[in-house]
């Protein structure tokens, strides 16, 4: 998602990349000295403050007058968001093993409550419906590529197989 922000607020390839870069930078930096620290001090202390900034940085971006300024939050900010991790997998040593996947059902359990709560006050937000086509992962020029109509569907047209995939199709109906 950054990469589109990015592209979005006008930034070039080159400066995309530089955002990316400076995110895994940041995140590697910070996570050694946010670790080291909560070594020495209070885990959930540290959290809280992790926490707290990274979401002080999050609100701030939409207003970085520069470009300048917002490579430098997103260094920032993306230094504490991967430090976060580390920081719960230290703190499981108190719940045992079980703590993960407890806490993972807790997550989800919520996510899920407040998207019924969220669908039964709201109305649809989707008007119409459009084709979905599955994608793999792939890079921006190729996605750009992709055409916005529907695409037929070429598997149900018989023209679009060679003739010998088209017996052994034959043949595997045939066996079943």
């Amino acid at each position: 998602m950054t990469p589109i922000y990015a592209a979005r607020l006008g930034f070039d390839i080159g400066g995309i990349g530089l955002i990316m870069s400076a995110a895994i930078v940041g995140g590697a930096l910070l996570q050694i000295t946010i670790g080291r620290f909560s070594d020495r001090h209070d885990r959930p202390v540290v959290m809280i403050w992790v926490v707290s900034l990274a979401a002080l940085l999050a609100a701030a971006m939409p207003f970085a007058p520069s470009h300048s300024l917002l490579l430098g939050l997103y260094f920032m900010w993306d230094g504490l968001a991967f430090s976060l991790y580390p920081l719960a997998v230290a703190q499981l040593h108190l719940v045992g093993s079980d703590g993960l996947p407890i806490y993972t059902a807790c997550v989800f359990t919520l996510s899920g409550v407040y998207a019924l709560y969220r669908r039964r006050r709201l109305r649809a937000l989707v008007t119409r419906t459009a084709h979905f086509e599955p994608m793999v992962q792939s890079s921006a020029v190729v996605l750009s590529m992709m055409f916005d109509d529907v695409q037929p569907d070429l598997f149900g047209d018989p023209a679009f197989y060679e003739e010998h995939e088209r017996q052994c199709l034959a043949d595997m109906i045939k066996s079943w």
